[in-house]
């Protein structure tokens, strides 16, 4: 299966429900692929997180930017662009540096590091954004779980939510 195609189909269907939460199956279901089943789906939005939004119950749908470009070029004009480069970490300037590269992402981080943070309640904002960056610091907090306090780990939730919807304010 070709990845572009199957963007394509996606962003295809996706358009006719403009600021519709879809689950992956039913996406899957729409976009009439043999072979393409709601794990591929996910995938590819976890893939494509310039494209899609996702939500943390298995529901996607097109970014604001995504539906604009379609609506301008229409849908037989808009074509798939290449996927952008993510910014791989750089590792920390010194021991008491707690941010990676601006934009960068905080998966990469030793463990250790990521639980020192966390107790001391100091993430940078990226990393309480980026979905792959919360699920290393979800890891890390499971294999440390006595270590980080509930309040503590209360506050960071709180200050992830609040930067998530600031960043995305109407839940696109």
């Amino acid at each position: 299966m070709d990845d572009n195609h199957i963007v394509g189909r996606m962003i295809a269907v996706l358009h006719k429900h403009p600021n519709e939460w879809l689950t992956f199956r039913r996406l899957s279901l729409l976009i009439e692929i043999p072979g393409c089943d709601a794990d591929i789906i996910a995938a590819m939005a976890e893939y494509r997180p310039d494209l899609f939004a996702l939500s943390d119950d298995r529901r996607l749908k097109l970014r604001t930017g995504v539906i604009e470009n379609v609506a301008r070029l229409g849908i037989s004009n808009w074509q798939v662009p290449p996927r952008p480069e993510l910014a791989r970490p750089e590792r920390f300037r010194d021991a008491t540096a707690i941010e990676p590269r601006r934009g960068g992402c905080y998966c990469t981080v030793q463990n250790e590091e990521v639980l020192r943070h966390l107790i001391a309640g100091s993430l940078p904002d990226e990393a309480l954004v980026y979905s792959c960056c919360w699920r290393h610091i979800c890891r890390v907090r499971g294999l440390f779980f006595t270590r980080v306090s509930a309040e503590t780990w209360r506050e960071i939730c709180q200050r992830r939510g609040y930067l998530r919807e600031r960043e995305n304010p109407r839940g696109f």
